[in-house]
């Protein structure tokens, strides 16, 4: 109840068309309830599955933008997501729009609100394996938003490759290959992507948390740059106009 609580209270601290906003925390008898937006669409990962990969560049700058965007604004509000993954960004659908959101804040920090004692425990391991920063494998409670930086990067590598970048069957394993293989360059798994797309995707993936960018807004002026070389100065900072989504079920 207690990570419950905390979860509502940093999400109420934070407005943003590109995170998912909580209205109100209830404290019935037995019981204690959020109440979020109702979002209609379906998360990035299920996108992932419906539309195959890897995507278009063009997709791909199309939602990492957006969702830069709404990591940038958890960052300067003194929030780390620490669980940042593709079942965490929703593709909302809104007219003939698709807003990606980012959700769940279940495990993330707050710079200046006093979270619970059991948040984050010194020495607690928190993420999802396949897209933890190298350092989440020592200590979570010391990372701070280039561990989300780390992460995006794992789902740029994803959208753009069809796989993450590092794997392992057994959890040890899995630590094993963030903290000690080279990461693999998406070029050398799928050709059709510009070099500058794979040069931020590759400083994402730093293992030296001062080696990657320093904050979502630095990233996404890289991601913007890319687009502007590739002649797609119009994409929108906030929301995709993608109306064939419709058919994949937003």
């Amino acid at each position: 109840r207690a990570r419950f609580v905390d979860e509502a209270r940093i999400q109420a601290n934070l407005v943003h068309r590109n995170v998912l906003s909580v209205r109100d925390i209830l404290e019935l008898p037995g019981t204690t309830a959020i109440v979020m937006d109702l979002l209609r669409g379906l998360s990035l990962k299920q996108y992932f599955k419906r539309a195959g990969l890897p995507l278009s560049t063009r997709r791909v700058l199309e939602l990492f933008i957006a969702v830069t965007d709404g990591l940038d604004a958890a960052h300067t509000s003194g929030i780390v997501h620490r669980d940042l993954k593709p079942s965490n960004i929703f593709l909302h659908s809104d007219g003939d729009r698709v807003v990606p959101k980012i959700m769940d804040f279940g495990v993330a920090k707050h710079q200046w609100i006093e979270l619970t004692e059991q948040n984050t425990a010194t020495g607690t391991v928190l993420g999802t394996p396949h897209y933890m920063a190298p350092e989440q494998y020592d200590d979570a409670s010391t990372v701070d938003r280039q561990a989300d930086i780390f992460s995006l990067g794992v789902m740029l590598f994803e959208a753009t490759t069809g796989r993450v970048p590092f794997d392992g069957r057994r959890p040890a394993s899995m630590m094993a290959s963030v903290l000690t293989r080279p990461v693999p360059k998406p070029s050398g798994i799928q050709m059709d992507y510009p070099l500058q797309l794979e040069e931020v995707i590759l400083r994402c993936l730093e293992k030296d948390p001062m080696d990657r960018y320093r904050n979502a807004a630095a990233l996404r002026e890289a991601l913007l740059e890319v687009a502007e070389a590739e002649g797609r100065e119009e994409i929108p900072c906030d929301e995709v106009p993608v109306p064939e989504l419709e058919a994949l079920g937003i």
